[in-house]
């Protein structure tokens, strides 16, 4: 299994509270990854670790084989790393297309001279109906984003994430608010995403969804990895059925 992303013996503390205590996992190409557990469990920490909002107090985070522990959240989405968050904040005095073709265009805001002189926004346009088509959310393209539905604002910040053209893509509740008939539309979609080749790690307290979609499990437990495995053998685990469901 080829490694896209592995965080090595990884650790942080609040206040002397242990959020996440030596973590050690790893996410092969094209996997999808569930990352479960009950509230306070470290889950959304992990994630901001991996993604370099925060930094860890030890160990190490490794991206494609590049140590990337001290490297910002820029730097790391450039290198193929993204997250679509539980709160979602596009820009909401634009249209779903502009707030998609923003991320389009990240490769030419790396420069502020070479944006300058790249003004045809042809290529981002196409790109970003793409992704909105894939989404399924054409028929939104023209709408101002605080218009939208939380179902429609969950799809947009998935396309948004999409647009950064990421190797792996890290997703963190996103069926968070939605009805079960939205839940099941998006789920469907991630899934459809992964087996056109997308790595995912996907953090969601839907357990049902969860155990639909994903390839493989992981059970956090106060900050501590308590299980990886195939999904059906990991839940039948009397530990993590007490300390998930006991976390409800």
């Amino acid at each position: 299994m080829t490694a896209v992303l592995e965080a090595k013996s990884v650790s942080i503390s609040f206040g002397g509270i242990h959020a996440v205590r030596d973590v050690g996992l790893t996410v092969g190409k094209g996997e999808f990854l569930g990352l479960i557990g009950p509230n306070g469990a470290g889950k959304t920490t992990l994630l901001r670790l991996l993604t370099g909002i925060l930094r860890p107090t030890a160990g190490a985070i490794v991206l494609n084989g590049k140590d990337v522990t001290r490297s910002p959240v820029d730097q790391r989405a450039r290198a193929g790393l993204a997250i679509t968050h539980q709160i979602v904040k596009p820009f909401r005095a634009m249209t779903a297309l502009e707030n998609v073709m923003l991320a389009a265009g990240h490769r030419l805001t790396r420069s502020p001279t070479r944006a300058l002189l790249h003004r045809d926004r042809s290529l981002a346009h196409e790109q970003a109906m793409h992704l909105l088509h894939s989404v399924g959310l054409v028929e939104a393209s023209q709408k101002n984003a605080g218009l939208l539905p939380l179902g429609q604002l969950k799809r947009l910040e998935v396309a948004r994430a999409l647009a950064l053209e990421p190797e792996i893509l890290l997703l963190d509740e996103p069926l968070a608010g939605l009805n079960q008939f939205e839940a099941t539309k998006l789920s469907d979609m991630i899934e459809e995403l992964n087996q056109a080749g997308l790595t995912i790690v996907l953090v969601e307290h839907r357990l049902a969804e969860v155990m639909r979609i994903v390839r493989r499990l992981a059970v956090l437990d106060q900050g501590s990895l308590m299980a990886v495995g195939e999904p059906a053998e990991v839940m039948a685990r009397p530990d993590v059925r007490s300390a998930y469901l006991g976390g409800h």
